[in-house]
């Protein structure tokens, strides 16, 4: 099977997302592993998205006519940096041999170079897009024979989530919280200072009386 073949197959999966991407504040990121369980990332929005992303990072001029190639080769280096995935707790996975469509729709498809074809934890960073203004990202997971989840990639969030695999199913993985016991401990020494001043008022007026 070709890489071009291979991609568009990929697409198939990536069109109930795909209709959001011709919005400049809106993009997608799919994680699609195949019958085989190798796993592609594919990156869709806007071909302006992309062209603002660039030149807010400084690496691109509205000045600048740029061969079709050097500007795919742009795309693929920005959002090599700006995309972490760690699955299993291994990690950062390889994005490989890129592939990008340009057009007013733009895509781009990298093969995950070591991730596990069972995922157990996964923590995904999409910040390619985050120095746009009101900027969503659409995150969807494709796992082979699993169900597939939905997220919001935002700035709340920091274009960042971390899930975890419960009942076969990817559902968000929250920190622990720790109570912080800073504030509380300070107020009831105040009280406590408070206290024992009033007492001591209370007990010197006593005497004197």
């Amino acid at each position: 099977m070709s890489m071009k073949r291979a991609f568009l197959i990929s697409l198939f999966l990536y069109i109930p997302t795909f209709l959001y991407a011709h919005n400049p504040q809106i993009s997608t990121i799919v994680l699609a592993q195949n019958r085989a369980g190798q796993w592609n990332v594919l990156i869709g929005s806007s071909l302006s998205a992309f062209q603002y992303a660039l030149q807010t990072k400084g690496l691109l001029k509205e000045s600048d006519t740029l061969q079709a190639a050097a500007f795919q080769k742009m795309i693929l280096e920005h959002l090599r940096e700006n995309i972490q995935i760690r699955a299993n707790g291994h990690g950062p996975i390889e994005l490989k041999r890129g592939m990008v469509i340009l057009n007013h729709q733009t895509d781009v498809r990298f093969d995950l170079s070591g991730m596990p074809q069972q995922l157990q934890t996964i923590t995904i960073r999409q910040g390619s897009f985050a120095s746009l203004r009101n900027h969503y990202c659409i995150l969807k997971i494709f796992p082979d024979g699993g169900s597939v989840r939905s997220f919001i990639l935002q700035e709340s969030n920091d274009f960042m989530i971390s899930l975890k695999l419960n009942n076969n199913e990817l559902v968000e993985a929250f920190p622990e919280k720790h109570t912080n016991w800073a504030p509380w401990l300070g107020m009831v020494g105040i009280l406590m200072l408070l206290g024992t001043y009033l007492f001591l008022h209370r007990r010197n007026k006593v005497l004197v009386a």
